[in-house]
């Protein structure tokens, strides 16, 4: 690869990022969105590209509160409840609503038990 691409996430569900003027090539996809399950590197998620292509939608799961282990257990549940009523957005709002609520906690418990591997497992770019 000669060069490394990025792009910011939009907020518009269904197609939220493009890329423009990439080369030819075979990339890796990775995701880095704290709070969130991420599509790392060692997933082994790569597409080759020889022209425009759309990805299928990937749903990144939310709940990851101690976001950098890539797994949500019992430690994001505790990080939520020990940032309970917060409005300074710590990572216990893993929801981005600028309170840590049930809210947060639903998050938590709803993806309780998956890793990045799980969630992303089947998903192929």
């Amino acid at each position: 690869m000669l060069d490394d691409f990025t792009a910011d996430s939009l907020d518009k569900l269904g197609i939220n990022y493009t890329l423009s003027n990439v080369l030819t090539g075979e990339y890796t996809i990775v995701t880095n969105q704290p709070r969130y399950l991420n599509i790392t590197a060692d997933l082994g998620k790569s597409i080759t590209l020889i022209s425009n292509r759309t990805l299928p939608t990937l749903w990144l799961r939310g709940g990851n509160a101690i976001w950098t282990d890539n797994e949500i257990t019992l430690d994001d549940a505790n990080k939520v409840g020990t940032d309970w009523g917060s409005d300074l957005n710590p990572d216990g709002n893993v929801n981005f609503d600028s309170i840590v609520n049930i809210q947060d906690l639903a998050l938590v418990g709803g993806n309780y038990g998956l890793t990045s591997a799980d969630a992303y497992g089947t998903w192929a770019p």
